[in-house]
C-alpha cells in the first residue's frame, strides 16, 4: 500500500474486493481504518464488492469497518 504521508493523497470512496487472494478485503479494509487513523485524514467511505451476501458474509463487513455492501453481479439501476 502506498503510504499517503509520503503521496500528500487521500481517498474518499474504495470499492474493496473481498475475495483478493493473499489478503482478502475484510483485512485490508481494517488495515485501511487502521493507517488512516494515524494521519489527519478523514476516513474513506468503503464499499465491498462480493459475491457473498450471505448473512456471515454480510457481518463480516460491517465488522471489518466497510460502510456498505455490494453483491456481484452488481446492476446499475
Amino acid at each position: 500500500m502506498v503510504s499517503l504521508s509520503r503521496t500528500g493523497k487521500s481517498y474518499g470512496l474504495i470499492f474493496m474486493d473481498c475475495s483478493m487472494p493473499g489478503m482478502d478485503g475484510y483485512e485490508a479494509s481494517m488495515r485501511i481504518r487502521q493507517h488512516y487513523q494515524k494521519t489527519l485524514y478523514e476516513q474513506p467511505y468503503i464499499v465491498a464488492c462480493t459475491g457473498h451476501i450471505e448473512d456471515q458474509f454480510v457481518q463480516k463487513a460491517w465488522s471489518s469497518r466497510m460502510n456498505e455492501l455490494v453483491g456481484k453481479p452488481a446492476r446499475v439501476e
